[in-house]
């Protein structure tokens, strides 16, 4: 009898717990504009803090994902909760992606858009993201809004790398504004990574 030989599925699954809606469209939108050889779960967490994120992240990864992310604002570079969560992340070979002081500053830099030194708080990105889009962020107007960063200004994934610095994880915290989320990206616009 021939034995038949199915062929392998090369997809890696790489698991992505994001913090809000804003971070899961926008790389649900990265997933459909940049169709590699990988699959992404990513999920919301619903806003809830650092150390909730990391411990789902935890939960759903055991033995499933060989590679799983976090998705989070640094908000209070100071916050007890954030340091456990780094740490435990570590233990658990679990990315970070981290935007100081939110993920509203990593999509204002797809626009160029930079706040001045003195104006950056996360009330201040989330106003000139509502500014820049013309009306504030839903949770009906996230997919719309990733869609419009990701297809409209032909993915300006440069151009947003140009206008933030661009760090390591642990660095994120000291500096704002900054982030690490270019190495989660990488992912989607560079399969062979």
């Amino acid at each position: 009898m021939k034995r038949i030989n199915k062929p392998k599925d090369y997809r890696k699954p790489v698991l992505i717990v994001c913090e809000g809606e804003l971070e899961s469209f926008y790389f649900k939108a990265l997933e459909s504009q940049y169709q590699g050889d990988r699959y992404f779960d990513i999920r919301c967490n619903g806003g809830k803090g650092p150390q909730s994120i990391v411990g789902r992240a935890v939960g759903l990864r055991r033995g499933d994902y060989p590679e799983a992310w976090c998705v989070m604002d640094v908000e209070d570079p100071g916050a007890k909760g954030l340091a456990r969560a780094v740490s435990k992340a570590k233990k658990h070979k679990i990315s970070l992606a981290l935007t100081n002081p939110s993920f509203d500053a990593w999509a204002l830099a797809h626009f160029a858009v930079v706040l001045p030194e003195g104006a950056r708080s996360v009330a201040n990105y989330k106003y000139a993201l509502h500014k820049k889009l013309g009306r504030p962020f839903r949770e009906s107007y996230g997919e719309k809004f990733a869609l419009e960063v990701i297809d409209e200004n032909c993915c300006n994934i440069q151009q947003a790398e140009k206008h933030i610095t661009l760090c390591a994880s642990d660095d994120v915290t000291h500096k704002a504004p900054s982030t690490s989320v270019h190495n989660l990206v990488e992912l989607f616009t560079n399969p062979s990574k």
